[in-house]
């Protein structure tokens, strides 16, 4: 092989790897977000099923909110 052939295959890998290391990011972004709005939708549904039931819900003791 010459050197041209491997100083492509050398940039190739670089971009190759950049592009999956991007793909990667992406991919768990878009996971992370997947399971925000799962943790929404169950924060909605316990919501909806205590005003349903009439239980006055109270925060437990110690419950730290975010300031």
């Amino acid at each position: 092989m010459s050197t041209t052939d491997f100083r492509f295959k050398r940039m190739n890998d670089k971009a190759g790897s950049r592009r999956n290391a991007q793909y990667k990011a992406e991919s768990f972004e878009k996971k992370v977000q997947e399971l925000k709005n799962a943790l929404q939708c169950n924060n909605d549904m316990l919501d909806a099923i205590i005003k349903h039931l009439g239980v006055p819900y109270k925060k437990p003791a110690g419950f730290i909110t975010k300031r």
